[in-house]
């Protein structure tokens, strides 16, 4: 069947300006689909692993909840359900599920289904994006120690004895970051005695960090305040690019697929104004582009992106919610709303509008 060249000509006009020109400033996700999953309670961390799978750590140990099917695979189990000493960590990494609960870090593989046990007392953890190898802070934050998920060698690596709160591994480069009080250092990963350099931030104590995918920017902060550095650019004089108010307790940060920085911010108002919140920061234009609110007013402590950027999953008290980015899908409509005129223009049957929305929408992912 053949169609006037005006409308593809359209078509390809809307898929590939469109779709690149980003989301418009200071938008809302409140009138997006909030789809709430029954999960364990007192949830603490979750990661996708798929699709429609996820890890999630709760009161009991480690599970993995399908999002699909509704169904809750216990991966590890705790010998009885209490808060946890430290503060749980779960990272996915090629389809592997690393997990630190109070003494013990645990790697599953959810193709084999086999688990790897280290009797560990891990307070953070980094994993390198090339060797396939993990890296344990110790709960003195001095000692750290690597894993090699192929080999299955754990070494003890000598460092300078300087204490840290959180470290990170350069994504292209040979190079870990710690930060402890106020200072940030970089160090070889095969020399953690040498710093190769040092960024001082005065009063600011930051407890969690993290590389954007191409390591040209770090953010970093705790639950006051919020920083994003130029690890490259020689100098120390940085300001938050936001702050938490009363009542304001800034919970994770975590990056988009799209490049953008997301901030999740919890609210500790009366109840009728608790809420939860995550703010994008883009790194390029250095604003903040977007906001999702109407996120439950449970308390979160954690999200987490799908790996083509369209979906976000929040772990609140005892249940998870899942629901779309809105910058994500947002030019994607734009176009259904322009096919639809075309189609009464040129017309242009349901069938192939159908087919070139579901385009659009797979070209939106990132």
């Amino acid at each position: 069947m053949r169609y006037n060249k005006n409308f593809i000509i359209n078509f390809y006009f809307l898929t590939t300006v469109a779709l690149s020109c980003g989301a418009e400033h200071n938008k809302k996700n409140d009138f997006y689909e909030i789809e709430e999953i029954k999960a364990v309670d007192y949830l603490r961390r979750i990661e996708y692993i798929s699709p429609n799978t996820v890890a999630i750590t709760g009161s009991c140990g480690l599970y993995i909840l399908n999002l699909h099917e509704k169904d809750l695979e216990c991966i590890s189990k705790k010998n009885f359900c209490a808060k946890y000493i430290y503060e749980p960590i779960l990272r996915i990494n090629n389809e592997k599920v690393i997990s630190c609960i109070d003494e013990q870090v645990m790697i599953y593989d959810t193709k084999t289904y086999k688990k790897k046990i280290l009797n560990h007392k891990s307070v953070d953890l980094a994993i390198h994006p090339r060797e396939k190898t993990i890296f344990l802070l110790h709960e003195n934050r001095k000692v750290i120690t690597t894993f090699n998920c192929i080999s299955g060698i754990t070494e003890c690596i000598p460092t300078d004895e300087t204490k840290c709160l959180c470290i990170d591994i350069h994504p292209k480069k040979e190079i870990m970051c710690r930060i402890y009080n106020a200072n940030i250092s970089f160090y070889p990963l095969n020399d953690l005695k040498k710093i190769i350099k040092t960024i001082n931030f005065s009063e600011h104590d930051s407890t969690f960090c993290r590389y954007n995918t191409d390591g040209s920017f770090l953010a970093m902060g705790n639950k006051s305040s919020i920083y994003v550095i130029n690890p490259d650019q020689e100098t120390n004089d940085y300001q938050p690019i936001k702050q938490a108010t009363q009542f304001e307790f800034f919970k994770k940060i975590s990056f988009h697929p799209n490049g953008w920085l997301a901030i999740l911010l919890r609210i500790e108002a009366p109840k009728e104004k608790a809420g939860n919140v995550i703010y994008y920061w883009d790194l390029k234009k250095k604003e903040f582009v977007y906001t999702m609110s109407a996120l439950g007013e449970w308390y979160c402590k954690d999200f987490s992106f799908s790996q083509n950027g369209l979906d976000v999953v929040v772990a609140l008290y005892n249940k998870c919610i899942r629901t779309r980015v809105p910058f994500a899908v947002d030019n994607a409509i734009k176009v259904l709303w322009r096919l639809n005129q075309l189609k009464a223009q040129e017309k242009i049957s349901q069938d192939i509008v159908k087919y070139c929305f579901n385009l659009s929408l797979s070209r939106s992912s990132f």
